[in-house]
């Protein structure tokens, strides 16, 4: 939709520079045939007629989509006409084509505007054919009239035919978002079989993912985050350790501490995960989650060593969740901790493991027994 818009944007400004050209040289022939020569009257009439054109030019080359160009686009349509009702000239009525045109631009784009540059044009119209009238030019204003019924049937005739395409072109478009949204129910729901899959590696990590997605997901609405940006963090949190899939079992279950070697393998499940998630284009941010969710505020972190902002917001905010979690589950190694020493673990790492932003909000939180599971109003899907 986006490029169509541009495209779009793009047809109107090389319509509207061809009919503001053929203005101009029309004006000039009767220009010429005028006696004394006003040529102020001329810097005027070209300044207002070329002014809001190039400013639509510009804007265009510098941004294609802005909703500007649709009121800089409408100022420049308006101006012929009002030069027309305040000079009492006919000829520029002529181009009555730039409504039509100006109409299929707005027509479903911005239908309040499209009723009120319709509403004033058809004024202006209206005050040119009187004036030709009352001025003796009678064969002038009735060819106006003639051009002016020319146009307007030719508008609706186009507005048919493009209102059929338009409805045609939605229906399309929602059975192609249709096709895509399964495809990504059906893909999610191969990941979140893989990360479940993981989790049941060990009864002490059954059901981890989704309870790091559900306290993700609530630090994530606590901290005040748009919606969409909440659920693209409970996905991501969800699938945040399938890359451990990829680690042998003895491993991750070893009561023990790991030796340097045995704690790089564990570590290089970051990697794994973002490297199984990146074939997952349409989800880019599980990727990114999966690999940034070990990295320290400080930098000390793995597999990058990103430091502060660096490391991605979400990948901050699962980082507390996933410790949280860790430390309020039963391990192989210890039972959980009470929520008093986690609050002090996690105050331990202010500004060390954790963003003191996101951590001092999953402070109070815990204090207040907020920070649950099974609370989060998304479904990955």
């Amino acid at each position: 939709m986006q490029q169509e818009t541009k495209q779009t944007h793009l047809l109107y400004l090389i319509g509207w520079t061809i009919l503001a050209a053929a203005l101009a040289v029309l004006y000039f022939l009767g220009f010429m045939l005028t006696e004394p020569v006003d040529y102020k009257y001329a810097i005027f009439f070209l300044t207002g007629l070329f002014s809001p054109l190039i400013a639509y030019a510009v804007l265009f080359l510098i941004k294609k989509d802005s909703p500007a160009l649709s009121v800089i686009a409408i100022v420049g349509i308006l101006i012929p006409y009002a030069w027309m009702m305040l000079t009492k000239t006919i000829y520029p009525a002529y181009f009555a084509v730039v409504l039509p045109l100006s109409v299929l631009f707005f027509l479903f784009k911005k239908p309040i505007q499209c009723l009120l540059l319709s509403i004033g044009a058809v004024l202006c119209n209206a005050y040119s054919v009187y004036v030709g009238l009352t001025e003796g030019n009678a064969g002038l204003a009735i060819a106006q009239i003639l051009i002016l019924v020319l146009f307007y049937t030719g508008l609706c005739i186009g507005t048919s035919l493009y209102s059929k395409r338009y409805r045609q072109d939605m229906k399309n478009n929602e059975n192609i978002m249709r096709h895509n949204n399964q495809t990504k129910v059906l893909a999610y729901d191969t990941i979140e079989a893989t990360a479940i899959t993981v989790d049941d590696k060990d009864v002490y990590t059954k059901g981890r993912s989704l309870r790091v997605a559900d306290y993700a997901a609530n630090i994530a609405r606590r901290m005040g985050l748009p919606e969409d940006v909440i659920e693209k963090i409970h996905q991501s949190a969800t699938v945040h350790d399938i890359g451990k899939i990829g680690v042998l079992d003895e491993l991750l279950l070893k009561p023990g501490a790991l030796s340097p070697e045995e704690r790089f393998k564990v570590q290089q499940h970051t990697v794994t995960g973002s490297n199984i998630l990146k074939h997952f284009s349409d989800l880019p941010h599980l990727a990114v989650d999966a690999r940034c969710h070990h990295e320290r505020y400080d930098g000390t972190g793995y597999p990058d060593g990103l430091k502060g902002e660096e490391i991605p917001l979400s990948s901050r905010i699962i980082a507390i969740a996933d410790s949280f979690d860790a430390m309020a589950s039963d391990r192989p190694f210890r039972s959980k901790l009470p929520p008093d020493v986690i609050h002090k673990e996690i105050e331990k790492g202010i500004g060390k493991q954790f963003d003191p932003e996101i951590a001092r909000i999953a402070l109070e939180m815990i204090d207040r027994n907020e920070l649950v599971c099974g609370t989060s109003v998304f479904n990955i899907h």
